[in-house]
């Protein structure tokens, strides 16, 4: 799904919807969600925490698995998708 797409016709707006459609919809036992990293896209680290808590909201141990992650990289040398263990503290720095 292209949110920035999609949206307008499945009315999936925030990764909490994606998750939601995901399961009920598509019947999917995973769904990973990796946000854009820069401020235009609108990664802030506000935005990353909710998206953070929003994931294990929609986990459902042995039925689906939500994973909410970012993209990192410069379009000049390509990028990677991380995802982090939401259960670990995570210390986020501006």
């Amino acid at each position: 799904m292209d949110g920035a797409k999609d949206g307008a016709h499945t009315h999936v707006l925030t990764p909490a919807d994606a998750y939601q459609f995901a399961k009920r919809t598509q019947h999917l036992d995973f769904l990973g969600i990796s946000e854009h990293n820069h401020s235009q896209a609108g990664m802030h680290l506000a935005s990353y925490a909710k998206g953070l808590s929003e994931a294990n909201a929609a986990n459902d141990d042995g039925h689906f698995v939500a994973l909410y992650g970012m993209e990192y990289g410069l379009i000049s040398h390509g990028w990677t998708n991380h995802f982090i263990d939401s259960s670990l503290p995570i210390r986020l720095h501006s």
